[in-house]
Order: structure tokens, then sequence, then C-alpha cells
């Protein structure tokens, strides 16, 4: 069911999973003590899981069809903590018209817009963190997608648009040597 004719979401229950999900709570695994690397057969680690909010990026034709074991995620952060961290990261663009003027039009490498929802489940606008992607085994993802209850799920075209936001921050690439004298040269014809 689709909340208004300006939602970007549909709301949805259950544990099917498809790209464009949002999961409130989580868990983000990472590895702590690798100071000793490579490990010994014996060698413990240790694994730290803090809940942050998710947005499943894997293709729901993959998810479906069984072709994935685990699910590839990004964090979402709500719009006000994620511009806040912009500025403190030393992007104090993020503060001004033309930043969210480029989020909408969805021209910021790493970051992808979503819109807020006033129904419930409510969000706030948010932004999906390309450069903080994990992956959970789907029946992870799965329990906690049912454990969510109600949650939102993008609709076409803006779940197109998140996987082409997150497809042109993957495969950009970075030369060694540009062509920027191209611009000055077309400056003075």
């Amino acid at each position: 069911m689709t909340s208004g004719s300006a939602s970007w979401y549909d709301v949805v229950t259950g544990g099917k999973l498809l790209q464009g999900d949002i999961l409130r709570e989580c868990p983000l695994p990472s590895l702590t003590g690798l100071a000793d690397w490579p490990l010994k057969p014996d060698d413990e680690l240790d694994i730290d899981i803090r809940l942050a909010d998710a947005c499943v990026l894997s293709q729901s034709c993959d998810l479906e069809n069984n072709k994935i074991d685990e699910v590839l995620l990004a964090q979402v952060v709500d719009w006000d903590a994620g511009w806040r961290a912009l500025v403190a990261q030393g992007n104090p663009s993020a503060k001004g018209t033309r930043f969210r003027e480029s989020l909408v039009a969805g021209n910021v490498p790493g970051l992808a817009l979503l819109r807020k929802h006033e129904g419930s489940p409510i969000m706030e606008w948010s932004l999906v963190d390309f450069r903080r992607i994990f992956v959970l085994p789907k029946p992870a993802a799965a329990a906690v997608a049912v454990a969510n209850g109600e949650r939102l799920r993008l609709i076409p075209p803006y779940r197109e648009h998140l996987g082409q936001a997150f497809a042109r921050y993957f495969m950009r690439v970075g030369l060694p040597l540009n062509a920027a004298e191209f611009v000055a040269e077309g400056a003075t014809t």
C-alpha cells in the first residue's frame, strides 16, 4: 500500500527483502583486535555489533531467486545527523542550498537522498551512505525485517534511482592524469 500520491514508499511487513527496503536497528558488525596479522589458528577475534538503520542494496532479482546468501546493505542516517557529520569532516558546502540541490539530482557521490515519510512508519529526510556498506546473511536480514513490523520499501522509479546512485559511486574511476586543461583551452575560443 502506498500512503499518499507523493510517497516514495510502500509500507510492507514480513521477511521478503527487495532492493530499497529500509531496515531499522539492523546489526552492523565490525571486527576488532586485528593488530596481529596473519591470524594463528587459535587466535580469537572480537566482533563489535552496533545497531544502525540500513537500506538493502542487493538486486531484488537476486534476493527473490535465492541467487545470493548475503544481503548488501548501506547505512542510513537522518539528514540532520548526516549533514552535521559532513561539515565536521571538512565539507562546509553541506550547509548550502547547492548541496541540497545536488542531492536531489543524485549528483553527490557516496550519498543518496531518501524522502521523508510522514505516515507510519515515520522517517525524516535521510541519506543512504554508500561509504558505509556491510553484509549480513540473508536469514539475519530477513529476521530484522520481520522484527521491524511495518517498514518502508522504495517503489519504482525511486528504487532504481537508488541503484543507479550506488552504481555511479561504486564504478567511478579516478584518473591519474585528467584533461582539466581542455576546459581552460576552450575558454579562449
